[in-house]
């Protein structure tokens, strides 16, 4: 593999590692807030034992998927997946629990498939998308049958939307992100090998050659 190429994979790597380890952290303290304030802020009232039960399972998978030891056994791919789909899914029970979409939910939503565009590679991300679409629409679907309260269709529509949307935005954020750190390392790289071009030529050159900096510090010089 050319050194261009394993410079511009090495900085992508790294911008992806930063990136999850910030959005592992964005969900533990998501998960502490709800189970420290949640109640007061109106969350799971009309299902108290359920909410406190998916709060405890959602910090504990944040805990047990966010050490490095669970993307060396699953694979890294796997890991991000397993986790987004379990933050929707944690999501939308306690979106049910609090009384359905307007308890604010859905843009807890956006913010995780915001995050998932910009660690997970490929179609994943559309996927994420359609789960949290179709998590919204059936929690919404129930309540209006179960005649627990009127079926928004129009507003959770709207979310819906803004779920494709965040989600490709973010993913193209980070391909251009990508492309950029890649475009980056091919012009360092023809940069070392100007330079060194450019050493040869001094160093071949007949006449004696000095190159100087503005403090007159000596950059480069021939042996003439």
């Amino acid at each position: 593999m050319p050194d261009t190429a394993v410079l511009s994979q090495a900085g992508i790597e790294r911008s992806r590692q930063a990136s999850l380890r910030f959005f592992n952290l964005y969900r533990l303290v998501l998960a502490g807030i709800l189970l420290v304030t949640g109640a007061e802020f109106g969350l799971g009232r009309e299902h108290p034992g359920v909410f406190t039960a998916a709060v405890f399972a959602y910090l504990g998978a944040i805990l047990t998927l966010g050490f490095p030891d669970a993307g060396r056994r699953l694979g890294r791919e796997r890991v991000i997946a397993l986790q987004v789909v379990i933050d929707i899914a944690a999501l939308a029970v306690i979106m049910w629990t609090s009384g359905g979409y307007r308890s604010g939910m859905p843009v807890l939503m956006m913010i995780v498939l915001a995050g998932g565009g910009l660690v997970a590679e490929g179609r994943m991300v559309m996927f994420f998308a359609a789960l949290a679409t179709l998590a919204v629409l059936f929690e919404n679907a129930w309540r209006h049958a179960a005649g627990g309260g009127p079926g928004d269709f129009f507003q959770v529509g709207l979310f819906c939307a803004g779920f494709f949307g965040i989600a490709l935005v973010s993913h193209l954020l980070a391909r251009r992100a990508q492309a950029n750190a890649s475009l980056a390392a091919e012009r360092g790289e023809a940069l070392v090998k100007q330079q060194a071009v450019n050493e040869r030529i001094i160093r071949d050159m007949q006449d004696g050659v000095v190159v100087a900096s503005a403090g007159g510090r000596v950059r480069q010089a021939n042996p003439q």
